[in-house]
């Protein structure tokens, strides 16, 4: 188990490193975490992001047991991190 071991806070602030080397400059990023994600929006928000709007119409690639695959209607959290 590798959670709550820093590697994902490290990988983020990596990319959030690389944002900020990018011409022209680039002071914030942005991502998507699906509502019922908890874990994943606790974690963006400990790492100072913050919640914009919700949006209902995102969707989902489903597997659905068989070689079938298709898309479900799923609600996302749009978050923001300032850089500079």
């Amino acid at each position: 188990e590798y959670r709550r071991s820093g590697i994902g806070v490290a990988l983020l602030k990596a990319c959030e490193e690389s944002v900020r080397s990018w011409v022209p400059f680039h002071d914030e990023v942005f991502t998507q975490v699906e509502v019922e994600n908890d874990r994943a929006l606790r974690f963006f928000e400990r790492c100072g992001y913050q919640k914009l709007f919700e949006d209902s119409t995102c969707k989902r690639i489903v597997i659905d047991g068989t070689i079938f695959i298709k898309e479900a209607p799923v609600t996302k959290i749009m978050l923001r991190k300032k850089l500079s």
